[in-house]
């Protein structure tokens, strides 16, 4: 697939699957790194990184805080 535009996508979680998905992306991360042979691989890793930046971006980061120390959706990292 060649698009040519960008799409904009909103996911309304709860407070626990930002978590989970967040912990998912880190998770997902150390498996892509070593297994990235190819330029679709490569793109995948790029899109999960978006994702898991804009997670953070609101406080669920799991490689940087606890779940403990998170209490606000609106951390700044």
């Amino acid at each position: 697939m060649n698009h040519k535009y960008e799409v904009c996508i909103t996911v309304k979680f709860s407070d626990q699957e930002a978590w989970d998905f967040a912990q998912f992306l880190k998770e997902q991360d150390l498996g892509f790194s070593s297994n990235t042979v190819d330029d679709e691989a490569h793109r995948m890793i790029a899109a999960a990184e978006k994702v898991r930046k804009a997670l953070a971006d609101v406080g669920y980061s799991p490689a940087y805080i606890t779940k403990f120390v998170k209490s606000s959706n609106n951390l700044s990292l």
